[in-house]
């Protein structure tokens, strides 16, 4: 599994930019069976105050609701459940 933020800006303690979406995407085939949580974390002295995320590739069609996104300050848990894709 990539996970990666479409654009990464310079931040300070006092800036107000956004680090913009999260992306998770299937780097190989089936690599996530069944519920998954990713964690991204920030530095310390950093919060999150929201979070976007998206899924593409094989995660396109990933089971997901904003309710399953949990921002908890250093940082974001994300669970979803992907699709299974079987040969």
């Amino acid at each position: 599994m990539t996970a990666t933020v479409d654009s990464v800006k310079k931040i300070a303690r006092s800036s107000t930019n956004e680090a913009g979406t999260i992306q998770l995407r299937e780097s190989a085939l089936n690599v996530v069976d069944g519920e998954a949580t990713v964690v991204v974390k920030l530095p310390a002295n950093f919060k999150f105050e929201s979070a976007d995320v998206t899924f593409s590739g094989g995660f396109s069609n990933a089971s997901f609701d904003d309710d399953d996104k949990d921002i908890d300050g250093l940082a974001v848990h994300i669970t979803f459940t992907p699709v299974s894709y079987t040969h």
